[in-house]
């Protein structure tokens, strides 16, 4: 949900669970296509809606939403997210530098720390 908020976004939370509104299963998370299209710059067909599974998240939209809501930029947030959590964790390492690669790779410099 944070790498979500850090693109722009503030997603409607369903704990309980809803009906997707295509298909079958249920929806947990929700972006309106009212947000897809403020941040985006553009117009939205659909709502984004995520179904939480055993192993994560499943993406549910029309591909003209979903496009426009680049869930690319969103997988690369939440790694690196999640790997400067572990870091932390650790305490032996510090990043030292970040850049993003021409096809939107993160590289990261971590140094030893202690």
């Amino acid at each position: 949900m944070e790498a979500l908020k850090e693109l722009g976004y503030n997603p409607e939370m369903h704990k309980e669970g809803i009906s997707l509104s295509r298909g079958r299963g249920q929806c947990h998370m929700k972006i309106p296509n009212d947000q897809i299209a403020k941040v985006s710059g553009g117009y939205a067909y659909g709502d984004i809606e995520f179904e939480k599974t055993e192993t994560g998240w499943k993406i549910h939209g029309d591909n003209s939403s979903v496009s426009r809501f680049s869930p690319n930029k969103l997988k690369q947030i939440y790694s690196e997210r999640r790997l400067m959590k572990t870091i932390a964790q650790t305490g032996n390492y510090a990043m030292e530098s970040r850049s993003v690669g021409q096809k939107g790779e993160i590289r990261l410099r971590l140094v030893e720390v202690g």
